[in-house]
C-alpha cells in the first residue's frame, strides 16, 4: 500500500504548463534550508501552485531560506499558527489540496526530508482528533521525524494535501498538523 501510494504521489503533481522544455523541473516536495547566525535549520516545503509553496514558521522564521541553493521568498509567516507561505522563481509541479480537513479514523501519509536527507521519508498515520490549540493529531507506530517539518500530510487514498507536519510527540507516537482548511491557501481556492 505504501509503495503504491509513493508511486501515485510522484505522478500526482500537476505540471506547470508554462515551464520551458529545457529548464529543470522543480521538486513538488523540496528540502528547505534556512541559514542563520548559529548555523541553519532544515525542513520541508511543498508546492501548491506554479511558484507558491507552503512550509512551517519554525523552519523558515530566520529568513535567508533556499531550495537547491536558490533563494526563496517568505511572503507570509505566522509564529502563532506555525505556518508560512513561500515563493520562488522556478518552474515546477504542484500538489492537489484538500480543503475539507482531516477525518478521524482516515489514513494519511506524512511526507518530508527526515533528518535533512535528500530522499523523501513517508510515514503512514491515522487521524485521531484535535489538540487543545486546534492542531490535528495523527497517531502512528512511527511519528514524523525532524526535517519533515513543513512537509505535506496527504490523504492516503486521494493523495491530496490536507495539512502540514508541524510537531511530533515521540513518547506517544503522535504527529501534530495545521490543517490547510483554515489557511489562506484554501481561502484562495474557494
Amino acid at each position: 500500500m505504501i509503495l503504491r501510494s509513493l508511486i501515485a504521489f510522484s505522478l500526482l503533481a500537476v505540471p506547470q504548463s508554462a515551464a520551458p522544455e529545457s529548464a529543470p523541473v522543480a521538486d513538488p516536495v523540496p528540502k528547505v534550508v534556512c541559514l542563520h547566525k548559529d548555523g541553519y535549520s532544515a525542513g520541508t516545503a511543498f508546492r501548491v501552485g506554479p511558484n507558491l509553496l507552503v512550509s512551517v514558521n519554525h523552519v523558515t522564521s530566520s529568513g535567508n531560506c533556499q531550495i537547491d541553493g536558490q533563494a526563496i521568498h517568505i511572503f507570509y509567516a505566522s509564529a502563532k499558527a506555525d505556518f508560512s507561505i513561500l515563493s520562488d522563481d522556478r518552474a515546477g509541479k504542484w500538489l492537489k489540496v484538500d480543503c475539507n480537513g482531516f477525518v478521524a479514523g482516515r489514513k494519511y501519509l506524512a511526507i518530508g526530508h527526515a533528518r535533512a536527507m535528500d530522499e523523501l521519508t513517508v510515514v503512514p498515520m491515522i487521524a485521531t482528533g484535535q489538540s487543545d490549540d486546534g492542531m490535528a493529531i495523527l497517531g502512528s507506530v512511527f511519528e514524523a521525524q525532524p526535517g519533515q517539518s513543513g512537509g505535506p500530510i496527504v490523504d492516503a487514498e486521494t493523495l491530496a494535501v490536507v495539512g502540514t507536519v508541524n510537531a511530533a510527540d515521540w513518547e506517544n507516537g503522535l504527529t501534530y498538523s495545521v490543517e490547510l482548511k483554515g489557511t489562506s491557501i484554501c481561502a484562495r481556492a474557494a
